[in-house]
């Protein structure tokens, strides 16, 4: 679970540092819709990192006024809470590696 969060985030941040903002929106969607099935099994500190990471991205959001590109205010600032985010994700991954393995050794021992 945390892998596959990891790797969509990893995806919101490419698609942020290519200043395709709508992309990105429709990513975070995407992280949404995977929470929504997933959540029982996601620490709550996570989940509650990542609906502040979407309130700040949707209230940073610039729409055009008519035809033009839709820009990302602190884009500087939206870019670290991914990065933290992403950290956080990749020390749970490996969390859950070493715990598998651990797990797996006693298993073995017994």
């Amino acid at each position: 679970i945390y892998d596959r969060l990891y790797s969509m985030f990893g995806r919101i941040n490419s698609a942020i540092l290519s200043k395709n903002v709508k992309k990105a929106k429709m990513l975070l969607g995407e992280v949404f819709m995977y929470l929504a099935d997933h959540s029982k099994f996601i620490d709550e500190n996570i989940q509650d990192m990542i609906l502040a990471y979407r309130n700040d991205f949707l209230d940073n959001i610039k729409y055009p006024a008519l035809f033009g590109i839709t820009r990302l205010n602190n884009s500087k600032e939206i870019l670290a809470q991914t990065e933290n985010i992403l950290a956080l994700l990749k020390n749970k991954v490996l969390e859950m590696k070493d715990y598998n393995l651990l797990i797996r050794k006693k298993n073995i021992d017994n």
